[in-house]
């Protein structure tokens, strides 16, 4: 069997192509605890690129990845970036809340929209509820593995706006926000985005 091994940040990553996690692999499963735990280590900490462990995948055909190893740290990833996207548009800043929104959802060869991260098991709860950009929200059946994706996102937002305190103000207008804080939210969230995206992973691909 050949296997290829490489340093790549989440950014090269998710620009790669488009991630299966088939239905053989363990649900997601990460309790609050341990998402909290994630992302004090990948938010708090000061080093850049900072090192998270290793992904492994086959290629099933280009530009298509079926995961082994790593789906709980990209589906976390994918929750992260899902929320400051979906911070970028509370404010506003739709360009900002797109440019997030590319490294979760891009378009394929045929030009339709598709999501990088596709979970079979969760399907479509992830992709209605998280991913999609206008939070379509259709009804599904909302299993363990959902509420578990709802837990995760639930404390996500809440360690976001705890981090940026000036999310979880009310305003009596849009303008009001943008005059106030504006300037000082979207720096924050873009920090929070450019340590997301350099994270650094060792890339482990199998040929089969």
């Amino acid at each position: 069997m050949k296997i290829e091994a490489n340093d790549k940040e989440i950014q090269d990553i998710f620009s790669l192509g488009y991630f299966k996690i088939p239905r053989f692999q363990r649900p997601y499963s990460w309790s609050t605890e341990e998402v909290e735990s994630f992302w004090d280590d990948i938010i708090l900490e000061k080093t850049e690129n900072y090192f998270i462990g290793s992904m492994v995948v086959y290629q099933i055909r280009k530009p298509y990845f079926g995961i082994v190893d790593g789906q709980q740290r990209l589906t976390t990833i994918t929750l992260i970036l899902s929320a400051i996207r979906n911070a970028f548009v509370k404010i506003g800043e739709e360009n900002l809340a797109k440019g997030v929104h590319k490294y979760v959802e891009k378009a394929n060869i045929d030009n339709e929209d598709e999501f990088i991260l596709n979970a079979e098991t969760s399907y479509p709860y992830l992709q209605s509820h998280i991913q999609c950009f206008d939070g379509y929200n259709i009804s599904c059946e909302v299993g363990s593995e959902e509420k578990k994706l709802e837990t995760a996102f639930d404390t996500i937002n809440m360690k976001l706006r705890s981090s940026i305190p000036q999310l979880a103000e009310e305003h009596s207008s849009q303008q009001s926000l943008f005059t106030n804080h504006e300037k000082d939210i979207v720096q924050e969230l873009k920090k929070f985005r450019d340590k997301v995206l350099s994270l650094k992973l060792v890339f482990i691909q199998l040929d089969n």
